[in-house]
C-alpha cells in the first residue's frame, strides 16, 4: 500500500495523518481519494487548505506537504524548548494554500517520530481555530491544533 496510517492521540485532540510515500507529484490528486487502513478500502474526499474554517464541526481532510517545523519566538525573544509551550508546522496544499499546524511541544518526540519536513500528508479529524494576531506565519485566517 502506498498509504501508512498514524493516529494522533496526545490529550483531548483525535487526529490522523496518513503518510503518502510516492512522488509529489503522484499524489496531490486531491478529489476523491482511496487509501488502505488496516485492510479497509477507506474513500477519502479531499478539500484545499483555503476551504478550512476556525471553529467548523467537522473539517474536511486536507492533503498537504510539510514545509517547515519550528518553535516559536515570543515578541523578539527565544524561548528555549523546555520553556516554549509550542511546535509549529507549516502546511502546504498543491494549491500553494498554506496553513499553520500547532501541536503541545509536551508531545514533539510523538510527532517527529511521524512527521517529516518535505513529506506529503493526508491529514483529518483535527480541530481549527483562530490563526494567531501577533507575527502570523501565513495570512490564513485559521490555524490547525494538534495534541492537547
Amino acid at each position: 500500500s502506498r498509504y501508512h496510517g498514524h493516529y494522533i492521540n496526545t490529550g483531548t485532540v483525535v487526529a490522523m495523518i496518513t503518510t503518502i510515500t510516492e512522488q509529489p507529484s503522484q499524489t496531490f490528486q486531491c478529489g476523491l481519494m482511496q487509501i488502505l487502513l488496516a485492510g479497509y478500502l477507506v474513500s477519502m474526499s479531499c478539500e484545499p487548505v483555503s476551504a478550512i474554517n476556525y471553529y467548523e464541526d467537522l473539517e474536511p481532510p486536507i492533503e498537504i506537504r510539510v514545509i517547515k517545523k519550528w518553535v516559536p519566538y515570543k515578541k523578539g525573544k527565544w524561548i528555549p524548548p523546555k520553556k516554549s509551550t509550542k511546535l509549529c508546522y507549516l502546511f502546504v496544499d498543491i494549491h500553494g494554500d498554506a496553513i499553520e499546524a500547532i501541536a503541545h511541544i509536551d508531545s514533539q518526540s510523538y510527532f517527529d517520530s511521524i512527521i517529516t519536513v518535505q513529506s506529503c500528508y493526508i491529514v483529518n479529524n483535527y480541530i481549527s481555530q483562530p490563526q494567531r494576531r501577533y507575527m502570523p506565519a501565513v495570512p490564513h485566517k485559521a490555524s490547525i491544533r494538534f495534541g492537547r
